[in-house]
């Protein structure tokens, strides 16, 4: 009885030193394939970034350079800016601690220094100018305006997306452009 137990013992400490040497293989293993899958996406990432460096240098848009990134949401936890320890959770809260830390980032001193260049007698002239006359947008184009900008350009462009021609705008009356003309206003 006691050779059997010994088996036992022995049995159940091969089993566990096997399942070890397994879990230990399956790690290398994983480790390798990690390595490998890291590799592969670097080698690959270099390889379109080099297809689009060359792209762009026989003429192709420049568009694929620019990194579209998408809307990102407040986080839903911080922690607090002053107690480190406390965590705020509330989205009202998230938002007023986001508020207050690029408030403090940002705002936290806005040195003043001198502006002598803008006591120059052009910058003074100009400031002037605008005091008395001070250029009021959007402007109104008046139906003279209106009638002018018709007349230029080539008379039979392809129609925008109002599907309106501009010989045909420019041909009506005087009354009728002025229903266009508050259009344009607008």
């Amino acid at each position: 009885m006691n050779h059997h137990r010994d088996a036992l013992d022995i049995s159940n400490h091969c089993s566990h030193d096997a399942l070890t040497v397994l879990t230990s293989h399956r790690k290398l293993l994983h480790k390798k394939l990690f390595a490998k899958h890291s590799k592969e996406i670097i080698a690959r990432a270099k390889l379109a970034d080099r297809w689009k460096i060359t792209a762009t240098l026989k003429g192709n848009s420049t568009k694929r350079f620019v990194q579209n990134s998408g809307f990102v949401p407040l986080p839903l936890a911080l922690n607090d800016i002053d107690d480190h320890e406390k965590l705020i959770c509330s989205p009202e809260g998230v938002k007023a601690t986001t508020q207050e830390y690029f408030k403090r980032l940002y705002h936290s001193c806005i040195p003043t220094f001198s502006k002598p260049w803008m006591n120059t007698a052009s910058v003074v002239d100009v400031r002037s100018r605008i005091t008395k006359d001070p250029f009021k947008w959007p402007r109104k184009v008046s139906l003279a305006d209106l009638q002018a900008m018709l007349c230029r350009g080539n008379n039979r462009p392809s129609p925008g997306p109002d599907q309106w021609e501009k010989w045909t705008v420019k041909s009506l009356s005087d009354f009728a452009l002025s229903k266009v003309l508050h259009l344009v206003n607008y």
